[in-house]
């Protein structure tokens, strides 16, 4: 006979038995099946100590610009010789272990946050070489633009205050009615873990979130506790396209939207698995952005296989689909860029002076300029998610067939398709009762009949597909198989 098995959901948190997807690794979920990704690489020159922060936007000419800092640094990317350019105010930063650099855009200026250690920085677009102090004394560990205000949490007074800068003018703090510029400590809710502003604030708490709406004068923020029974313990996990909030907290993967509040959405499917693999020791390390051209939110984490602590498996949600799949890769940080035009003399300078030895196309829409791309870090270098062709796993659940009888199963067809050459092989694994052990027998390559030729018999079976080179995408397999008896 022959089963039909269609590559669903990946469902790890769910027993083997009569599950869609136990293994989803290195692609991307699709609708139908999943599709291949590709891994890093290198998008500029090194700095001269691990990324903590990427912030890419364009100025009123329209041209793109990337920023990027360490924990004593600030850099300007440099499309000409692919450099990260050191425009860090005089003496540097001294950032702690913990701190990351967080970006925002206001008008012309580029404003960024350090931590409490750390005045906050600004960067005059056109004017200016080096970053400089934003104002005397303002510092903060998050921002974001609220309206035509600079929303900052968490600085040196308190780690439960939001503080805002006069309307219209970032670089005015001092408390004023008629500048508009103020303070609110969000109390009982714990230390602020992170901001997303808009047209209004939302602010997330340890034990709590916050929505911040403008009233005017003499208010000039209402607060409105929106939830008080879940707070985001982890703020690098927060991140958010149009209304719409993802974070990590520790019962889960939710998303947030002011209207409806907090929806899980890893619920069942991989909040165990997460929980189990997530190394908290380092949890600091924790990234996250949101992929638009793809549509999928990625969660940069640090597993308990990671030696030193380091961000090395990324777990990817499709918001529309609601599916999930994980990343074998190794990232610093997660964000997006805007990417500026690339020059020959650029190319030059990240190939080597050898274009034939770079693993991204000269076709790529990377050097085009002005394209939105989700990037990462590997090597003290901005990276890019147009390498080679990641080669991924996916294995099924386990399944029987007609009561349970034993059978023999024969052949696996899978349906996929390629760009180029791609190498497809498959491995079964079976057993006779539910205790018992399995293990993959050696992988078969698919065959010029278009299957993988097997002779493995069980009672319960289970496929895994190996997919390499230049593969597209898989959405399920034909397996064939001969019942023999119940004995």
């Amino acid at each position: 006979m022959e089963l039909k098995i269609k590559l669903g959901n990946w469902l790890p948190d769910q027993p083997d038995y009569d599950n869609g997807i136990t293994v989803a690794s290195n692609c991307l979920p699709v609708a139908k099946g999943y599709a291949s990704t590709k891994g890093l690489t290198d998008f500029s020159n090194a700095a001269d100590s691990k990324l903590t922060g990427i912030f890419a936007l364009e100025d009123s000419s329209g041209n793109a610009i990337i920023f990027a800092g360490n924990r004593t640094k600030l850099y300007k990317y440099n499309g000409t010789t692919n450099n990260l350019d050191d425009v860090s105010k005089a003496g540097g930063y001294n950032l702690s272990s913990t701190d990351r650099w967080r970006f925002v855009q206001f008008g012309d200026k580029v404003i960024a946050t350090g931590g409490v250690g750390q005045d906050i920085q600004v960067f005059d677009l056109g004017i200016s070489t080096n970053f400089a102090d934003l104002a005397t004394g303002v510092n903060a560990t998050h921002i974001c633009i609220v309206r035509d205000f600079v929303f900052t949490a968490n600085n040196s007074d308190s780690i439960s205050r939001v503080r805002w800068s006069a309307l219209g003018d970032a670089t005015s703090w001092t408390t004023s009615a008629t500048t508009q510029a103020d303070f609110q400590e969000i109390n009982d809710l714990g230390q602020i873990t992170g901001l997303v502003g808009g047209e209004s604030v939302t602010i997330f708490c340890e034990r709590g979130i916050v929505i911040g709406t403008y009233s005017g004068s003499p208010l000039i923020f209402q607060f409105d506790v929106v939830e008080n029974n879940r707070g985001v313990q982890y703020g690098g996990s927060i991140t958010n396209v149009a209304r719409t909030s993802f974070y990590y907290t520790d019962d889960g993967f939710y998303s947030f939207d002011a209207r409806t509040g907090s929806s899980p959405i890893g619920h069942e499917k991989v909040d165990k698995f997460f929980q189990a693999d997530f190394n908290i020791t380092y949890k600091e390390n924790l990234s996250a952005s949101v992929d638009p051209k793809n549509k999928v939110v990625m969660f940069a984490y640090p597993s308990i296989a990671s030696s030193d602590g380091s961000n090395d498996k990324i777990l990817v949600y499709n918001y529309v689909l609601d599916k999930w799949s994980l990343l074998n890769l190794s990232t610093d940080v997660l964000s997006k860029i805007l990417t500026p035009a690339t020059t020959l003399e650029g190319l030059d300078s990240i190939s080597g002076n050898n274009l034939d030895s770079m693993t991204t196309s000269l076709d790529s829409e990377i050097w085009k300029g002005g394209n939105i791309l989700m990037v990462g870090s590997q090597n003290n270098k901005i990276s890019t998610f147009s390498g080679t062709t990641l080669t991924a796993t996916i294995t099924t659940g386990e399944f029987s067939i007609q009561g349970e009888k034993l059978s023999m199963l024969t052949k696996v067809r899978p349906y996929y398709e390629t760009t180029g050459n791609a190498l497809i092989s498959t491995q079964v694994a079976t057993r006779n009762t539910h205790e018992d052990n399995f293990s993959f027998n050696s992988a078969v390559n698919i065959n010029s009949d278009g299957f993988t030729p097997h002779r493995t018999s069980g009672r319960y079976n289970r496929i895994q597909i190996n997919l390499s080179n230049d593969w597209k995408n898989i959405q399920e397999i034909d397996v064939e198989l001969q019942t023999f008896g119940a004995r």
